[in-house]
This record gives structure tokens, sequence and C-alpha cells, in this order.
């Protein structure tokens, strides 16, 4: 069965987690390039500087925009889920930068405008620290998208190989065991409550699945008064020949067995979309009717699991 469709999905879903591509090999953007200005002097402070600089209404520096943007960037690196798994070393560089950032802001911030240099160096620190700020997010987003990613394909193996061994395949009469019914009636004897129990459990722990549930008879003819029963809640019937008669008859007796089969699953909560049932008669024997032993094995209820086609390609 093929996944490609859903498998691509999941991926791309994994891979964009928490808002980050998990192809990007680069995710993080470059620095900005240098203003173009005219040669400053030693004493001359930097037009993009000067506009970093948050001012008081008074119109004197209180701040340092370039600072408050490297603050936010490792404050959002440190709320990132995985970066202390994946990104440790990246996030404590951004702490250190930060901290230096913050020590050289501290020694011009009565006067910055007085320390082009120390104000530079500011604006250096801020930037590096922001830049591993978003290193270690990118980094733990791609690490976690990247581990998601790898349950999800083992989720989908492991989902694999519970199809390859039951989708499509009869586990009764067979591997959960044989529904059996008292003679000449739909009543399931007791010795067929634990296949039932089985077949519950399976659906219960495999929400994709389905039952198909189908009657099937051998080619013996009812009794004369069974069959004047039938005629009597089947009139249409009466005009037809022996053999159309006994044929329908037999279809009626197994999709009862059948009916009775989906019954039992509807009291162990199996839900009523998810059992299909229906009676063969003598249609399709898997025995020859010429000996009791055939006969016997062609009257049976079989119970297949089924993947419904609109979920096998998932």
């Amino acid at each position: 069965m093929s996944r490609a469709w859903p498998v691509f999905s999941l991926v791309i879903s994994a891979a964009w987690l928490g808002g980050c591509a998990v192809w990007q090999t680069n995710p993080v953007p470059p620095p900005p390039p240098p203003p173009v200005a005219a040669q400053l002097g030693d004493d001359e402070v930097s037009p993009a500087l000067k506009d970093n600089l948050r001012r008081n209404e008074q119109g004197e520096p209180v701040g340092f925009a370039a600072l408050d943007a490297a603050e936010e960037a490792v404050d959002a690196a440190r709320r990132t889920a995985g970066v202390d798994e994946y990104a440790p070393e990246a996030l404590q560089q951004a702490v250190q930068t930060l901290d230096a950032a913050r020590a050289a802001w501290a020694g011009i911030a009565d006067d910055p405008l007085s320390s082009p240099a120390g104000l530079a160096e500011v604006g250096r620190q801020a930037h590096a620290a922001r830049r591993w700020a978003q290193i270690a997010r990118a980094d733990a987003r791609r690490e976690t998208g990247l581990r998601q990613l790898a349950t999800v394909s083992n989720q989908l193996d492991a989902r694999d190989a519970v199809d390859q061994r039951w989708a499509g395949k009869m586990v009764a009469p067979g591997e959960f065991g044989e529904l059996v019914f008292a003679t000449g009636t739909d009543r399931l004897t007791g010795d067929s409550a634990a296949v039932i129990d089985r077949v519950a459990t399976f659906l219960d722990e495999h929400p994709r699945y389905r039952v198909r549930v189908v009657g099937h008879t051998d080619n013996t003819p009812p009794s004369a008064g069974n069959l004047s029963a039938f005629l009597n809640d089947n009139p249409d019937l009466r005009d037809a020949g022996k053999g159309e008669q006994a044929a329908a008859y037999n279809r009626a007796v197994s999709r009862r067995r059948a009916e009775a089969v989906r019954a039992a699953l509807l009291e162990q909560g199996v839900a009523a979309g998810r059992i299909e049932a229906e009676g063969r008669g003598a249609a399709d024997p898997r025995a020859s009717n010429d000996t009791a032993g055939g006969r016997r094995d062609n009257r049976r209820v079989e119970v297949t699991l089924v993947l419904p086609p609109r979920d096998s390609a998932s």
C-alpha cells in the first residue's frame, strides 16, 4: 500500500513546526550591510548608532534599541522548546555576549554620545548576542522538527507492519477462532464469545479498520417445514423454482447469522459503520458439498479485517 501523499503531508507539517523550516540550511538572517557614510573621526558617533539611541522627552539618551532587541532575542531563545537540549552552546554564547553588551552599555550609559568607540562596542556585542540567540532558536527548532519527523516515520513504519499483517486478512475462521452456532439457528454458542471479544479488541486498538462479516451455508435444501415457513414470510418466492427457493432460504439463513455476529460486535461497543454484514448462502463453497466434512466446512461465518480504500494509502 502506498503512503506517499500522507507521508509528504506529515513531513511538511512536521518540518514547519514552530514556524521554522527544517530544510533551511541557513535559518539565521545575515547581518545587515554597513551603512554608507562619510569617513568618521574617532570622536564622532555614526548616524546608525545615534538612531539606535532611545531618548526621553528632553532628548536625552536613556537606552539603546540594539541592546533592547538583543535582550528580547535572548529571552525568546530561552523560551524556545529544545534549546537546552539541542543548542546549549549557542544559547550560552548569546547570554555571555549579551552580558558583555550590558556591561559595555553600563560604562557609557550616563553619556553615550561622548564615547563613540564604547557605543560602537555596545552595538557590536548586541548584534552578536541577537545573532547567537537566533542561531540557538533555529538549531533547536530544526532538531526538534527532525526528531518529530523521525517519530512520524517510525509510526508510519509500525502502521505499515500492522497493515501488512492484518489488512484483508480473514481472522475467523482463522487466527481469532471460529464462530459456532446452535444447530439450525442463528444463535452464537458460548464458544464464540472469545472470538467476538478478539475482533472487538482489535477494532478498538486499530480504529482505521473495519470488518466484513459474511455468512455461508452448504447447498443442502431446507426441510419442507422450514421452507414453508420461509415462503410464508416471502410470498414473492412462491412461484419460483425449488432450486431458487432453496438458494434464497440459504441466503437468508447465512444473512441472519452474519447479522447475529454484527449484533454481538455492536454489544461490545463497535460502531455500526465499521461492520459490514451480508449473507452469501451456498454461493461461495470452500469445500465440496458432496461429503459431510465438506458441507460442514461450507457452513461458516467469515470475519475479514478491512482497511477502507480511502485510508489504504495513508
